[in-house]
């Protein structure tokens, strides 16, 4: 049996251990995020509203990345200790064609549809070409993010947390020496403006891809049977059974960053760009969440499949502690500073007031939602998935978007804002119910058999 790193040792330990080089690549990439934006900024109101409207079809390649790695890991982590070697790299060698495919796919679908996505969310005809001048160059940074995400997801599900980090790290690195240069240029040579910010982003996306299928290769011992259309599909069927539901709830996110950018844009051009820059800095706050989610998906996962469920139990409630205390901190620090930060990207009156109206009464809900990444990562880890989907289309089709469309007739932005907090908090308290009652009764299942 192969060691099972997440079943012993101290949880608080395990998951500082495990969790902090995972912490360190996110910050470093979304630090680049938000500076990425800030750079665009400095290429006037247009460029940075254009972003705005950009936001939610790059959200669907990361969001479906995320779900499908979460897949992914979940399966790979509970059949590491009892798959046979060729079996298991079998496995991880057909999880990386499907994410290649799955890239191909999606990106063959957005350039048919791109046109009528701006136009059904009220992108100015102007803005147009300057999006779709950013997409041709993303497409790339997006399929290397779905194929180097699950291949560093697998390297994580076989307990290696390291190398995520660090590709994350040098990824980020590489792409804040080069958007400088690819916006504005450097001496005689021209920048490339918003498409220069894209072409930047799909350089240094290069690194972590190159790097996951390194490490892929490093752990892949005993060889790979010939490719095999069955054992292929036998491969689909493991994955697609944690997958599928776990790429729905992410593309959920995506799904109501579109509606909101679209509701915004029905009160003007500076409120989508408005929107453009807490929705950039909020992620590095949320941060510590996602670096928790890599981790906790094969914990469970491990733990799961051992019958611990008293551990299981623990880990839960002091990750959910942790979210609520860091979430408030959090809200604090950006009630006091929110405006100051976004004054560093924009001096126009309109923009900012929309931004400071988003750190005054998002932030709040920042706590409860690490909950409901973090129960929905659990519910994957367990091979649960059904209930972390639920969860996200009770968030997003059943009451969020009738409740931002409620608040944006009764209080214009602040409605829209205000409203999407107080789901936040609803669907985290039900989330975490239902987790716990879900290991209450697989252990008192696990209890009658013995």
């Amino acid at each position: 049996m192969r060691p099972l790193p997440f079943t012993e040792g101290p949880i608080v330990t395990l998951f500082t251990k495990h969790t902090a080089p995972m912490l360190l690549g996110l910050l470093a990439h979304l630090l680049m995020q938000a500076l990425d934006v800030w750079f665009i900024s400095q290429l006037g109101t247009e460029a940075l509203s254009a972003i705005g409207f950009v936001f939610p079809v790059t959200m669907l390649f990361v969001y479906l990345a995320i779900g499908l790695s979460a897949g992914v890991a979940s399966v790979i982590a509970r059949k590491a200790a009892t798959l046979p070697t060729s079996a298991l790299n079998r496995l991880i060698r057909d999880s990386q064609c499907l994410a290649m495919l799955i890239g191909v796919v999606l990106i063959s679908c957005c350039l048919v549809l791109s046109d009528a996505i701006f136009y059904w969310m009220g992108a100015p005809e102007e803005l147009i070409p300057m999006i779709q001048s950013y997409l041709r160059l993303f497409y790339i940074n997006g399929f290397l993010t779905i194929a180097g995400m699950v291949g560093l997801s697998t390297i994580r599900a076989l307990g290696n947390t390291r190398v995520q980090g660090v590709s994350m790290l040098i990824a980020a690195l590489v792409h804040a020496v080069l958007d400088p240069l690819f916006i504005f240029g450097v001496g005689y040579i021209d920048g490339l403006g918003l498409q220069g910010a894209a072409a930047a982003g799909a350089i240094a996306k290069c690194l972590p891809f190159l790097m996951a299928w390194f490490a892929l290769k490093q752990s892949i011992t005993g060889g790979v049977n010939r490719f095999s259309p069955a054992d292929f599909k036998r491969s689909l069927r493991a994955i697609f059974y944690v997958a599928l539901p776990s790429v729905g709830n992410n593309l959920a996110i995506p799904i109501s960053a579109f509606f909101v950018t679209t509701l915004l844009s029905t009160y003007g051009e500076t409120s989508v760009a408005g929107f453009a820059i807490p929705i950039n800095i909020e992620p590095m706050l949320l941060l510590i969440f996602h670096a928790l989610s890599s981790v906790v998906g094969p914990f469970m996962g491990q733990n799961y499949s051992m019958a611990y469920f008293s551990r299981i139990s623990e880990a839960t409630w002091r990750l959910c502690l942790f979210c609520l205390l860091f979430g408030f901190v959090s809200a604090g620090l950006l009630w006091l500073s929110g405006g100051r930060l976004a004054y560093l990207f924009t001096q126009d009156e309109s923009v900012l007031t929309i931004a400071q109206l988003y750190f005054i009464w998002v932030p709040v809900s920042f706590g409860f939602s690490g909950i409901i990444i973090v129960i929905n990562s659990s519910f994957n880890g367990i091979g649960k998935p059904m209930p972390a989907t639920s969860i996200s289309l009770l968030r997003t089709l059943i009451l969020y978007l009738p409740a931002i469309y409620l608040g944006s007739q009764l209080d214009g932005v602040r409605g829209i804002l205000i409203a999407g907090s107080v789901v936040n908090i609803v669907c985290a308290v039900i989330a975490l119910v239902w987790f716990q009652r879900t290991i209450r009764y697989e252990k008192s299942l696990s209890l009658k058999s013995e």
